[in-house]
């Protein structure tokens, strides 16, 4: 599968015992499915340390990176030993793409951004020219503007954050 896909497997695992009593084996069935995740990363990951939408791939992909960096930090978060070698490379590549992206640069989505800004800022990395030439922006849509709210929160600038989201209807397009 792609990244998205063996990510989607494993991430929602992380948190199933938090809203239902799971049998030991049912413990040991999903640390058994995240830790196959971060075994499969490395046939992912390309050599800038960005993850390719395709095991062998060579092309970085933007939101693929961010999303499994994302379950790594939170599988962290939660006790699980992740890899360090493919969490922090991913991680340097969102930094560097983060201040190399450029508004005017259509290959990827405002809300690609913003959700790279909101990964580095989870990872403790918060990069605030980054999130201030996003937040200058006009015409952010919805999901962008709830993203970048989100890193901004994380960064400490909760005032940022609520004046970004105070006309913000809370709906994000599918």
């Amino acid at each position: 599968g792609c990244i998205e896909q063996i990510t989607s497997g494993a991430f929602p695992q992380l948190y199933i015992s938090d809203f239902t009593k799971l049998s030991s084996d049912k413990v040991n069935e999903i640390k058994s499915n995240v830790t196959s995740v971060f075994e499969r990363y490395p046939g992912y990951q390309t050599a800038s340390g960005a993850m390719s939408y395709w095991s062998g791939g060579s092309s970085p992909h933007a939101w693929g990176t961010s999303y499994a960096s994302h379950f790594m930090l939170e599988a962290k978060k939660l006790g699980y030993t992740v890899p360090e070698n493919i969490l922090n490379p991913a991680l340097d590549w969102l930094v560097q793409s983060a201040k190399e992206w450029q508004f005017t640069d259509r290959s990827e989505t405002n809300a690609t951004q913003a959700y790279r800004l909101f990964i580095i800022a989870l990872a403790g990395k918060a990069d605030i020219s980054s999130m201030n030439r996003l937040y200058d922006e006009r015409n952010l849509d919805e999901e962008t503007k709830l993203l970048l709210a989100a890193a901004y929160c994380l960064a400490g600038r909760k005032d940022t954050a609520q004046d970004l989201i105070k006309n913000t209807t809370n709906a994000v397009n599918d």
